[in-house]
């Protein structure tokens, strides 16, 4: 896998912390009662976020050795910030939750937020890993460094067809890929 995906990696970081939060936030307040009383987040779907998170934090640590984990880390996390999004449309949007004076814990918050940033941060290593990549190296006349262009909107086989560029399209070795064949 062309990605860094090793523990040094900001973005494994990331992943690391926004994994902790999650644990951290479904032990912290889902709802609150006036201030008075609450309800943690391992009392109901915090105990789901936490094991999501432990399989996502796995995920990103195994991601440099073993396919798809990028993509199953991708999911934890947006299942995550689903729950979040959910609980949090649960308790906002009750009407007679408002009436008795409960809202939103702390712990909730710091789910749904940790949830949509790791959401975020797991999209960035797909990106990283598997990017857009140009289907062929292009090349000034007269020089012989290549350079990539994405053929949609340039008009890369205008230039090529005027004579301004010459176009070498890349193999499965350019590409760092195994064939399929």
């Amino acid at each position: 896998m062309d990605a860094d995906t090793t523990p040094r990696n900001p973005l494994v970081i990331a992943a690391l912390v926004c994994g902790v939060l999650v644990v951290v936030g479904a032990f912290l307040p889902w709802a609150t009662l006036a201030g008075i009383v609450s309800k943690r987040g391992t009392e109901g779907d915090g105990s789901i976020t936490i094991i999501l998170a432990v399989i996502g934090v796995i995920a990103a640590l195994l991601a440099s050795r073993r396919r798809g984990m990028l993509v199953m880390q991708l999911i934890a996390a947006a299942l995550i910030a689903l729950i979040g999004v959910i609980d949090v449309a649960d308790i906002s949007g009750d009407s007679t939750a408002g009436a008795f004076g409960i809202s939103v814990g702390s712990g909730l918050w710091m789910t749904l937020i940790a949830g949509i940033a790791w959401s975020l941060v797991a999209i960035a290593m797909v990106v990283r890993a598997r990017g857009v990549r140009s289907p062929a190296e292009y090349y000034v006349r007269g020089d012989t460094r290549p350079f990539a262009l994405l053929p949609d909107h340039c008009f890369s086989h205008v230039l090529v067809q005027l004579g301004l560029l010459r176009r070498e399209s890349n193999s499965s070795a350019s590409l760092r890929a195994r064939p399929l064949w």
